[in-house]
């Protein structure tokens, strides 16, 4: 392995000397997202500039996979999945919004068969004390909520994959909250299960049907909803849900006082479209009027779901409709129009192939996630990026929803016989080599220009360039006081510096740990495990000699003593010599637009004719399985 160094400037433990801490630190790196398995960039490349097929592409990101098809597993081609919508949720506190439904074409909600489940323990009408995490006003009320599924290690746009598995929704309260409890909350703030009362009913609305047992309504009885009318679904706290009908999205989700009641006791009610062919056009399908203030086109029919006590919003939708919503969700459809149409498959011009590369790995993703249980085993897979981007029927293109058609039932297969679906991570940007994870490294030879000398056919993240401030790290490695040294002690010895970041020691006034690279590049915002450390300046004197790329430099082993601390003292860790090779760092700083599958953490405005971009833990992709 190729070890990043600590400064020689650390002291041995005779001296109990640190050197100054750091002010600000510079680092390189390449690639967004964790790297395994397919890169987007690396698709379009490998397309426009290489004239890869489709095919190729898969067989070259994923080795020990081969092409397979649905009907050759004897699965349905195109099933109806269930996609969970994130986007109408607090994610910060997985806490969900009342499902909120319109149409320009009308549409009818029906009662799904079954009895609800049972209410959670605490959602009995009658309690003996308050409880301690909730928050009640004239209009709302807030409960604590089971914690999201763990969110990628590695930030980066686009991720349907990261190193680190997602852990499926936690259901618990965490340590001081308490399971869902209160009153039914207007349509602005989120809410879990309800108990309605007179006085705090949302807006100022009587309940209806607050008995705590209520006859569920019969399985199968429609109501139709006249065009342009929205339904607000609120869950109850016997597992039923009460609709409302408002004049439109915006008076069901501010003017909630306004609305009128529907229907009482319904069972996971789904609400669906007057027409539900594939090729319908965008008015008649169903709106979901996001709390966030987005309204999303989205074909199939949406459920209002009882999540033990919380509520989540589902979209029930044809699988090929599905990947129609993502493939311009993460890559931009006018990669089809980009390179010649000379000796081009399917009389498209060469990037064409990179879209139905993108169909094919979206397809297998969703449909490996679901045979694993999906989504905490209620949903098939999400809606953002901590599965796949479905951005649903607003982005559909004609070279999109063609890359969709043309692969149709098309999958990626591993093992004996017909196969199992593979798993198909993919990241934004390799960086130019794949992590080897769960697929074998390979160079990524389209992941830089592909088109040299144009920028805007160049990846912007192959290579960037970031600066953290001593404010930015403090906040970010909290528990090691000030940090003095950061090095890189192991790598995957896979590209520049030496790969990928296995393991960096962290050298702070308080203490001394060593973590892998992936969370070190989590904790410090990074776009990937794979980085370098360029130049440090300290709080007192010049800048420092670079510590690894742009100069060979051979160090002595040092060893650190670290200050007892409360709770112990942390025992001793020796960096071992090494030297690093030189590297060319840029001097320049790349601008970064926006990205294939675009950028994490926060939903975006999307302008008209452009590509949208994702929204959680990702880079162009690379999104966890199960999570």
């Amino acid at each position: 392995m190729t070890a990043g160094l600590l400064p020689a400037s650390l002291a041995g433990a005779s001296g109990h000397v640190l050197p100054a801490p750091i002010s600000r630190i510079e680092l390189v790196g390449h690639g967004w997202g964790p790297g395994i398995g397919m890169g987007q960039w690396g698709d379009f490349g490998y397309a426009v500039r290489y004239h890869f097929g489709y095919e190729r592409i898969l067989n070259h990101f994923y080795g020990g996979t081969r092409p397979g098809s649905l009907a050759s597993l004897h699965d349905p081609v195109n099933p109806t999945i269930s996609v969970v919508m994130l986007e109408n949720e607090d994610l910060a506190n997985n806490l969900g919004y009342d499902p909120v439904v319109t149409s320009a074409a009308g549409f009818s909600v029906v009662s799904s068969s079954g009895p609800p489940g049972p209410p959670p323990a605490s959602s009995s009408t009658t309690t003996s004390s308050p409880p301690v995490s909730t928050t009640t006003s004239s209009t709302s009320t807030t409960t604590t909520a089971p914690s999201l599924p763990a969110t990628s290690s590695t930030s980066g746009a686009g991720t349907t994959a990261s190193s680190v598995a997602a852990a499926p929704e936690r259901l618990v309260p965490a340590a001081g909250a308490t399971t869902p409890s209160s009153s039914v909350s207007s349509t602005s703030v989120p809410t879990s299960t309800l108990t309605p009362t007179a006085s705090t009913a949302a807006g100022g609305l009587q309940p209806i049907g607050g008995v705590v047992n209520p006859t569920p309504t019969p399985a199968g009885r429609r109501y139709r909803i006249p065009a342009g009318e929205a339904v607000d679904f609120r869950l109850q706290p016997n597992g039923t849900w009460n609709a409302y009908v408002a004049g439109s999205c915006s008076a069901a989700l501010h003017h909630p006082a306004t609305a009128r009641p529907l229907a009482t006791n319904l069972v996971d009610p789904v609400a669906s479209p007057k027409s539900a062919s594939p090729s319908a056009p965008l008015r008649s399908l169903l709106t979901l009027c996001r709390h966030d203030g987005v309204d999303q086109r989205l074909r199939g029919s949406i459920e209002a779901y009882d999540r033990q006590g919380y509520e989540r919003t589902i979209n029930l939708v044809p699988l090929e409709s599905y990947l129609e919503g993502v493939v311009p969700g993460e890559v931009s459809a006018s990669w089809g129009t980009d390179g010649t149409a000379a000796g081009a498959p399917q009389h498209e011009h060469w990037g064409f192939q990179a879209l139905e590369a993108q169909a094919v790995a979206a397809r297998s993703y969703e449909e490996a996630s679901a045979a694993s249980g999906g989504w905490a085993g209620y949903a098939d897979i999400c809606d953002n990026t901590y599965c796949q981007a479905y951005v649903g029927a607003a982005y559909e293109t004609r070279l999109s929803d063609l890359a969709v058609t043309d692969t149709t039932g098309q999958v990626r297969v591993r093992g004996p016989g017909a196969g199992v679906i593979a798993t198909t991570n993919y990241s934004a940007s390799t960086g130019g080599y794949t992590d080897g994870a769960q697929f074998p490294a390979v160079p990524d030879l389209g992941d830089a220009c592909v088109v040299p000398g144009q920028p805007l056919e160049c990846n912007p993240v192959h290579t960037w360039v970031v600066t953290v401030s001593a404010t930015e790290l403090t906040a970010a490695l909290p528990r090691l006081g000030k940090l003095v040294a950061l090095g890189v002690t192991s790598r995957n010895d896979k590209g520049a510096f030496g790969g990928r970041a296995l393991s960096v020691a962290l050298v702070g006034t308080d203490r001394r740990v060593v973590e892998s690279g992936d969370a070190v590049a989590s904790a410090l915002g990074l776009r990937s495990d794979w980085f370098a450390v360029a130049k440090v300046t300290r709080a007192a004197g010049p800048t420092s000699t670079p510590t690894e790329p742009g100069s060979t430099t051979t160090l002595p082993t040092t060893t650190v003593p670290i200050p007892t601390l409360p709770g112990g003292t942390l025992p001793t860790t020796t960096i071992p010599t090494t030297t690093v090779p030189t590297t060319t760092v840029p001097t320049t700083t790349v601008p970064i637009p926006t990205l294939p599958g675009g950028t994490s953490g926060s939903t975006t405005t999307l302008p008209a004719g452009t590509s949208p971009t994702a929204t959680a833990g990702s880079s162009g992709s690379e999104r966890r399985a199960g999570g």
